[in-house]
């Protein structure tokens, strides 16, 4: 790994950590529908599976760095909209998946990255935005469109 960084940073290339969110992660590994439902029926289950998926990004990444690899930016994803709206309602969103996101973005934030936290995510997310934000996203890339970059002014 840290031949093939050094091959790329030497012809300039932008080194981006990126992973699936929480989110994608879980739906890849239980599915969509038993993710969703498992939300409402039990919602501590699924906090505990979101924050096992960031303490091993985080620790993932920090080896990575500990080996000398320095990133440029992070780059997430997560589809956790569809057309016309979120999967899941807005108060769902902050009581499960935001703390997680937190601690992410808040990790990658903390290291002083040139670009700061992307996130990429299909769907209508209007409704997500301001927690995103709070959450520590920096720049929102939605499929097909560019990248909009968030501003706490």
């Amino acid at each position: 790994m840290k031949q093939l960084y050094d091959e790329r940073k030497s012809k300039g290339k932008f080194i981006v950590y990126t992973v699936s969110d929480p989110y994608e992660k879980t739906q890849g590994v239980i599915g969509q529908v038993p993710l969703l439902t498992t939300m409402v029926e039990d919602p501590d289950l699924i906090r505990d599976i979101f924050e096992t998926h960031v303490t091993l990004m985080i620790r993932m990444c920090q080896m990575l760095m500990d080996r000398g690899i320095v990133f440029d930016g992070t780059w997430f994803n997560g589809d956790i909209a569809y057309n016309k709206g979120l999967l899941f309602s807005p108060n769902a969103y902050r009581e499960a998946l935001m703390p997680s996101h937190k601690r992410l973005f808040d990790f990658c934030n903390a290291h002083n990255m040139p670009v700061p936290v992307i996130y990429h995510t299909d769907g209508d997310v209007r409704d997500a935005i301001p927690f995103l934000i709070e959450a520590g996203i920096r720049c929102l890339q939605r499929w097909r469109q560019r990248p909009v970059w968030m501003s706490e002014n």
